[in-house]
């Protein structure tokens, strides 16, 4: 059963006051009472954009009940900053999220987090991570298979108890000569170590 309102009236209105999707107008010299902000709302997603004090909308009044519509009138600054070719999201801080001719692109000014149980990262040509610090922390296995990997730093430190370089082909024999090692015809430590690669004995 249809409620019956009577005449719809529109406002070309300002949001002066948010309550999460409740927000209160100023139009004709009048503000309103707490009205509903649309917002994207159904059993496939649920989208939550924060209305602004100051924001233009559109205000509905009909009768007793008030509906509040964001506009999509973009002031002439943020209108001359677009692409007719790319769909662009930015946020207040900054952060930007475009698409263009199958390329998906995020700028984050602070932190990217993605949490998951699983997550595959598949890339049919190449994928470049660049960063002045990374992190990667497996609580039961890493595993990392390539034809070919490339290692460069300053300096690389690899902190376990038992490091295998050789995989299966490793033999108990074929441990690393250090400093600390004592040799075998002179008793004193080894005097053929690395100076440029150390291992703790």
């Amino acid at each position: 059963m249809a409620a019956n309102y009577g005449a719809i009236r529109f406002f070309l209105a300002t949001i002066v006051e948010v309550k999460k999707s409740s927000v209160k107008v100023r139009y004709n010299n009048t503000t309103s009472d707490f009205v509903p902000y649309t917002q994207v709302h159904n059993q496939f997603k649920t989208s939550y954009s924060p209305p602004t004090v100051g924001e233009t909308v559109l205000y509905l009044k009909m009768g007793h009940f008030g509906l509040v519509l964001g506009t999509s009138i973009l002031p002439q600054e943020v209108e001359d900053d677009q692409d007719e070719k790319v769909q662009k999201i930015k946020y207040k801080d900054g952060t930007t999220i475009t698409y263009s001719d199958g390329v998906l692109k995020v700028e984050s000014l602070k932190d990217l987090i993605v949490e998951c149980q699983t997550a595959t990262l598949k890339a049919q040509k190449i994928v470049k991570v660049e960063c002045q610090e990374a992190s990667v922390k497996a609580q039961n296995a890493l595993n990392l298979e390539a034809q070919t990997a490339k290692i460069k730093a300053n300096s690389v430190v690899v902190d376990a108890p038992d490091v295998t370089l050789g995989g299966s082909m490793a033999t108990p024999l074929d441990g690393v000569v250090t400093g600390q090692c004592t040799c075998s015809f002179t008793g004193a430590p080894h005097p053929m170590f690395s100076s440029k690669v150390k291992a703790v004995k």
